[in-house]
Parts: C-alpha cells; sequence; structure tokens
C-alpha cells in the first residue's frame, strides 16, 4: 500500500484562488475563460484549490493552519486597499504613509468581512486543519537567522516540518523565499517545497499509479 502524501498550503495560494474565485462570482461564469487569461499567473494556485476542495483525491491529506487563514484575510484586505490606493494614483512607494487612508469604508468592510467569512469556513470545512507550532527552540531561531525568514514564514515552515508528528511532505507555496529556500534546507527535513503546478503534476501522477495498481489487483485471480 502506498504511503499517504500530506500537503501544507501557503497562504499565498489561497490568496490567488480567493481572488480568481471573486471575480469569476461578481463577473458571473460565463467570463470565467478571459477571466483566467487576464490571471493566468495566479490560475495554478485557482487550479489546484478547486481541484482539492471540490474531489476526493485518494492518496493525499491537505492542510491548512489558523495562521495561514489569518495571513490569507490580511493580504486580501491589503490588497483592496492597494487597489484603492492606485485608483487614486499614490504610488507604491507611499503605501505606509497612506495606507490608514484608504481603509475599506462601511458597506466595503460589511462586504470584505462576510465574503472573507465565508472563504474561511469553506477552506476549513474542505482540508484540515495543523495547530501552529508558534515558538520552536529548534527550527524558529534557525529559520530567522540563518535563512533570513520573516516571522510568519518562519511558523509556517516550522509548523509543517514538526506537525502532524513530522509527515508533512510537501509545502505548498508561490513564496519566492520559500520556493529558493527548497535548495538550501539540509536533506534530513525531509519535505519538498513546491508550486500549485507541480503540485497538481505530482498529485496527477500518484493518482494514475494508483489506477493502474488497482487494475492489477482487480485481475489477479
Amino acid at each position: 500500500m502506498n504511503e499517504i502524501q500530506n500537503v501544507f498550503i501557503d497562504s499565498n495560494v489561497l490568496v490567488h484562488w480567493y481572488l480568481i474565485k471573486q471575480r469569476i462570482k461578481y463577473k458571473k461564469e460565463k467570463h470565467k475563460k478571459v477571466i483566467l487569461e487576464k490571471y493566468r499567473n495566479l490560475k495554478q494556485s485557482y487550479d489546484f484549490i478547486e481541484c482539492i476542495t471540490n474531489n476526493r483525491i485518494k492518496g493525499f491529506n491537505f492542510f491548512i493552519s489558523d495562521l495561514v487563514l489569518s495571513e490569507m484575510v490580511t493580504i486580501i484586505n491589503d490588497f483592496y486597499i492597494s487597489k484603492k490606493m492606485d485608483f487614486h494614483g499614490i504610488a507604491t512607494i507611499y503605501w505606509p504613509k497612506y495606507r490608514k487612508d484608504f481603509l475599506l469604508d462601511k458597506n466595503e468592510s460589511r462586504e470584505f468581512e462576510d465574503d472573507a467569512i465565508n472563504a474561511i469556513d469553506f477552506l476549513s470545512d474542505k482540508l484540515d486543519n495543523l495547530v501552529d507550532v508558534l515558538l520552536d527552540r529548534q527550527y524558529y531561531p534557525h529559520f530567522i537567522s540563518k535563512y533570513g525568514l520573516r516571522t510568519h514564514d518562519s511558523i509556517l515552515l516550522t509548523t509543517a516540518i514538526k506537525s502532524n508528528k513530522g509527515k508533512i511532505n510537501f509545502l505548498v507555496s508561490m513564496d519566492r523565499d520559500f520556493l529558493e529556500l527548497e535548495n538550501s534546507l539540509e536533506n534530513d527535513l525531509k519535505i519538498k517545497i513546491v508550486k500549485p503546478q507541480r503540485m497538481s503534476e505530482i498529485i496527477k501522477k500518484k493518482t494514475l499509479e494508483n489506477e493502474r495498481i488497482r487494475e492489477v489487483e482487480l485481475s489477479l485471480p
């Protein structure tokens, strides 16, 4: 029997999925092809999350955490604020100075909160949850000092390594810091950091292998 593969999903993948999902929702399904083309750089995240939340993928478990969901909400909120600033001609360089001047208004905030809660509930229902490892003496200081990771990235990577009894096989991310780190991590960490498209390819390959094994088993007397 093949070993179950455990997959931990980074917040940026969820953000990309959410943004495309919302565009399709408000622009209607008939515009889906146009939207996916417009956001083609984010499409792999959308396709991956849609696949694992709408299908039962045998041989894989998919995980998120409270920190992942919290960071997802923060990034999406910041994205909407940045769009408002851009509409008013405020350059990105002035983001820290003027951010609070462009917070979501009452109606925007209510709509955002409803959509965010729905997304959290949906993802929490469809995916398994890991308990975040907030402060670990073995890995956390190491990731901060040697690789220069930010606080939340160090927590997510530590969580991926230490949670689920150390049996997370993949971290799926679009974060360049994580993806560049994949070749630097010590071999004994035994975790692969991949983009959503690569994870989808791995799932497809293993699914086909399992189907062939099943066909052989059924043909045996």
